[in-house]
């Protein structure tokens, strides 16, 4: 829907932030995997996705209405974008919205992302703005792409919140680190007009460069901006290798001894757009992985375990609800010999809960190290 979900522009400035497609780019989640080693219960769910894949809409429609009416929350998502989109069927905002709602009701972050565009547009509801911002806050938590790029557009532009470029940067930043275009390119343009930063037309072109190898929109044409304006910051050609000379070959040098692997450094803080991992693949809503055991939050290293247990009371304070029913281990481990312990949180049940919870602190407190690891 080209005309339904574009992005909100920056007072004029953010000029070709494109049509963000929320629903068509968030909406189909996971790939068609086979289906013969599947449960039953799966597989309907599953042959929905072989059939979304092949073109037939119609009858990805029917097998994943047989799922989301049993409480499916990613068949009521692909349910909800079939209606959304009008793929197969008469585009029904209001029959999307009904399965967004009971999909987003059950913690999934992209329908609330693709909630929030409908209540932010109006499409199949009153516009509520407001519940917009509610909806891809809720999502962003969870470090969800698009929910985190919506979310910095909204504070960018004091839509439904009030303006905070400092926050709008660093939500874009967090989208960015995981691969999202329209992110890459904002944040080209944040640095290319100084928009609530010094313009910096060396970053802007790191921005737009990673933009442009996605091949989105605009993104090459600000590339030729910035070589015009700023022909300093345009990458000298790689040098070409000249043919050795012909002399009298030397004797070979004698073999050094290689130094010792590094090991993994002490972290230093830094921003959680840093850290966070690569976006999963958006499309279509993926089968359950397998649960992993014996996995903790990293959320430090100090010069004392008693200290470790401070900062870990501190946390349990701070960011509770994140840290629920987690206990402290410590590890000790040493550095250029000296000795550092490690605070380490959990158990987490599989990787992806540790880094929601991960994310979700570094969105709190953007210099706070959160890292899923194999502890004890």
């Amino acid at each position: 829907m080209p005309n339904g979900y574009n992005g909100v522009r920056v007072q004029g400035q953010l000029q070709n932030l494109r049509n963000m497609n929320c629903v068509f780019r968030a909406i189909l989640i996971g790939l068609c995997l086979l289906v013969a080693r599947l449960p039953a219960a799966e597989a309907s769910y599953e042959t929905g996705l072989a059939a979304f894949e092949r073109g037939d809409y119609a009858q990805a429609l029917r097998d994943w209405l047989v799922e989301a009416e049993k409480g499916d929350a990613r068949a009521q998502h692909n349910v909800a974008v079939i209606y959304d989109s009008g793929r197969g069927v008469t585009a029904d905002p209001a029959e999307a919205l009904r399965w967004y709602e009971r999909a987003a009701a059950q913690g999934l972050p992209e329908a609330q992302n693709n909630l929030g565009m409908l209540y932010s547009r109006g499409r199949g509801t009153e516009a509520d703005l407001s519940h917009a911002i509610e909806l891809w806050t809720t999502a962003a938590r969870s470090g969800y792409a698009l929910a985190e790029f919506n979310l910095g557009l909204a504070y960018a532009n004091a839509q439904g919140v009030p303006k905070d470029l400092t926050r709008a940067r660093r939500l874009f930043e967090a989208a960015a680190a995981k691969k999202l275009p329209d992110a890459q390119f904002a944040l080209g343009q944040v640095y290319h007009i100084g928009f609530g930063v010094d313009p910096d037309p060396r970053e802007a072109r790191r921005w737009f460069e990673l933009a442009a190898a996605r091949d989105y929109p605009g993104a090459t044409e600000m590339l030729a901006k910035i070589d015009e304006e700023h022909p300093a910051t345009k990458p000298s050609p790689e040098p070409q290798p000249q043919p050795a000379k012909q002399e009298e070959a030397e004797p070979l040098p004698e073999p050094q001894p290689q130094p010792a692997e590094q090991e993994e450094a002490e972290p230093s803080p830094t921003l959680a757009a840093a850290t966070a991992p690569e976006a999963e693949k958006q499309g279509l809503a993926p089968p359950s992985d397998v649960q992993q055991t014996g996995l903790r939050l990293w959320l430090g290293s100090l010069t004392s375990a008693e200290k470790v247990e401070q900062q870990w009371r501190q946390m349990q304070e701070s960011f509770g609800d994140l840290f629920q029913a987690m206990d402290l281990r410590v590890a000790e481990v040493e550095r250029d010999q000296r000795k550092f312990y490690r605070l380490l949180a959990g158990p987490v049940p599989d990787r992806d809960r540790g880094r929601e919870i991960c994310r979700a602190l570094q969105e709190r407190d953007p210099e706070a190290w959160c890292k899923v690891v194999d502890g004890p």
